[in-house]
């Protein structure tokens, strides 16, 4: 980057992914030219969700530190998957993949989840749930895909980031 701004290249943006939103890669950089020079393309936070404070305060009991990019998302597919293998009371692949919609398809009478341990209860008591995530809504479309919206994004040196633009999901597919 110190190279590229003495030929100056400022004017030429640079847009990233997930990975320029990390507070190592910024360091890395330089927090002042990543900050000024620098728009990260990032899954959207999704943390004004209601499973948001169950993930943000068990993520950071854990791990002492706040969430990084992309984990809500994981976090969400592990949900996902367990309850999918709970439905199907099987651990193996080939059966408890057909599962997953029957854990995240929305309809009459189906009971929305926010975490795991809410969506077991209610399996138990042989309740249909469809699982809201904290990183999107986790509802398939024909294509068995999944999509959340986006945030354009700014980021310190500390990892924190300042979000200049949402972009819904809609406008993507």
């Amino acid at each position: 980057f110190t190279e590229w701004r003495q030929l100056g290249a400022t004017s030429i943006p640079v847009v990233g992914s997930d990975v320029t939103a990390t507070a190592e890669w910024v360091k890395a950089v330089g927090a002042q030219l990543a900050n000024k020079d620098v728009v990260s393309i990032v899954p959207a936070s999704g943390d004004t969700g209601p499973g948001s404070q169950t993930f943000t305060s068990t993520f950071q009991s854990i791990f002492h530190t706040p969430a990084r990019t992309l984990s809500p998302n994981m976090y969400d597919s592990l949900n996902v998957v367990a309850l999918a293998m709970d439905a199907a009371h099987s651990t193996q692949p080939s059966v408890y993949v057909k599962d997953i919609p029957k854990v995240t398809t929305p309809g009459s009478g189906v009971t929305v989840v926010y975490d795991y341990a809410q969506g077991l209860k209610l399996l138990n008591q042989g309740k249909t749930i469809k699982y809201f995530g904290v990183g999107s809504p986790m509802t398939f479309n024909k294509y068995h895909d999944v999509s959340g919206g986006f945030e354009a994004v700014k980021t310190d040196a500390s990892g924190k980031y300042t979000v200049l633009e949402q972009i819904p999901a809609d406008k993507l597919t």
